[in-house]
């Protein structure tokens, strides 16, 4: 949990790459955890890795299917992808995985 606060405090600050590095190591720690994904897929948002975001709120609403937070953060990050993908903006391809920095 320790570092998985630590993730959202990075992220509060605009510190994605620290964020993104503390939701990975949360992630590994606790493969199976939501919110876990949610800090992973929050700092993928903030680095502007659309597609990142977007598996990794797949992989959060997996695990808890019944948080509606969740589920929101899910529909609005696929708009966001679609959006960017419409305007030419696309910065990252997902591999259609979670990269959790695992392997």
């Amino acid at each position: 949990v320790h570092v998985s606060n630590r993730s959202a405090a990075y992220a509060a600050l605009g510190r994605w790459d620290a964020a993104l590095v503390d939701a990975k190591t949360t992630v590994r720690l606790n493969s199976e955890w939501a919110k876990g994904y949610a800090r992973l897929a929050n700092a993928y948002a903030g680095l502007e890795r659309l597609s990142d975001a977007v598996e990794a709120w797949r992989s959060c609403v997996k695990y808890d299917d019944e948080n509606e937070h969740f589920q929101a953060s899910l529909r609005k990050a696929e708009d966001a992808e679609a959006q960017s993908l419409k305007e030419g903006k696309f910065k990252f391809q997902a591999k259609r995985k979670v990269d959790t920095g695992i392997g």
